[in-house]
């Protein structure tokens, strides 16, 4: 709105500058003096011209400035605005805060309210007690006859469970042979690393698994394989096609490196989407190297989880260098067995060994007899 009126003022004052040169033309007496006054008004209207574009060209650069300023205005008006909702945001927050200093308030008036009667009676005689040695001394002769007499109780308790032990008999009793066994899910997880083919050249952890297998019963039993390295290589569910079993077996291979955590994880996650909840679930792990393994200890272990989920690990150690610390807490942490096996020769009693523990009931039991029993 102020540019435009400028703009009216420059051209009212340019139409009064011709009025005057026009003006003077008519008054002019001679053609020559007319000459040198129009050169002469020229001369000023040229300079009155500059002088009006220079103000035109200042005019706007002022209009420029007003513009950018009215934007910063803008901008932080809304910064004004964003500040004026955290401040009130704030008091929301202090209110809040103050209601719960009352109600801290109100409970601990509230605990003042709270009958200390009794306990400052029993700290009364505590100290009646300490200021009476008297008192005190037949408090504790009372406590050490008590004492006393407890003892002569368990000396006898003690007396009669040694003359049981001296006199007691191991009587082996024969069970029905109508005795039945539970159910297995077995996953062989054997090592398919390539330090296999030193120490297991003739393949015997193949031909004793499938040994194993064939000793199972299809109507109870279920067998899934994890074949492992440093990866899984691959893994047969757990199922009662025992032949299936023994074909996949041969399909275990010697490459790669070890990683005891994978083929671990592995054997665990199968039993535990597919394993029956009546069945005994057991992982027999093979392996003749070391790797990655997190003890039951740590966090994250998969034994551990085995040992919660009562999952029993039959660990084998092959060869001269077997990871057996890791083997031991795998066994031991999941209420199964070490076993080492120096050569792959030696499998096949390890086996046998394992077969017995999955597959024949037990027939025999041994019981204890004290005298008189």
């Amino acid at each position: 709105m102020g540019k435009n009126r400028i703009f009216l003022a420059l051209a009212a004052l340019l139409g009064v500058v011709l009025l005057f040169i026009l003006y003077k033309a008519v008054l002019s007496p001679s053609r020559g003096d007319l000459g040198k006054l129009a050169d002469s008004q020229l001369v000023e209207f040229r300079r009155l011209y500059n002088s009006l574009t220079s103000l035109k060209e200042t005019v706007e650069k002022l209009s420029g400035r007003v513009e950018r300023s009215e934007g910063a205005i803008g901008e932080l008006r809304v910064k004004l605005d964003g500040s004026s909702a955290s401040i009130t945001k704030l008091e929301e927050q202090l209110v809040s805060l103050l209601a719960d200093l009352e109600g801290y308030h109100s409970q601990l008036e509230s605990l003042e309210l709270v009958d200390l009667g009794p306990l400052e009676q029993r700290l009364s005689l505590i100290e009646a007690e300490l200021h009476d040695p008297a008192h005190g001394l037949a408090v504790v002769e009372a406590a050490i006859r008590a004492l006393e007499a407890r003892l002569e109780g368990l000396e006898a308790q003690n007396a009669k469970i040694w003359e049981c032990l001296s006199g007691m008999t191991l009587i082996l009793e024969e069970r029905p042979e109508e005795v039945e066994r539970l159910p297995v899910d077995l996953i062989l997880a054997i090592d398919s690393s390539g330090s296999m083919r030193v120490n297991d050249p003739g393949g015997l952890r193949i031909t004793t698994a499938r040994r194993l297998v064939a000793g199972l019963d299809p109507v109870h039993d279920r067998v899934g394989i994890v074949s492992w390295d440093n990866d899984i290589d691959f893994v047969q569910p757990l199922t009662s096609d025992l032949a299936l079993v023994a074909e996949r077996l041969g399909r275990i291979d010697a490459d790669g490196a070890t990683n005891l955590n994978a083929g671990l994880t592995a054997a665990i996650e199968e039993l535990l989407q597919r394993g029956r909840e009546e069945a005994q679930k057991v992982i027999i792990f093979l392996t003749d190297g070391d790797g990655a393994y997190l003890f039951s200890g740590e966090k994250g272990s998969p034994v551990a989880l085995a040992g919660a989920k009562g999952i029993r690990i039959y660990a084998i150690g092959l060869g001269k260098d077997p990871s057996s610390l890791k083997l031991q807490d795998m066994a031991g942490s999941t209420g199964g067995r070490f076993y080492l096996a120096p050569t792959a020769a030696d499998l096949l009693e390890v086996y046998e060994e394992l077969s017995r523990r999955l597959i024949a009931p037990a027939r025999q039991v041994f019981k204890f007899a004290c005298p008189g029993d």
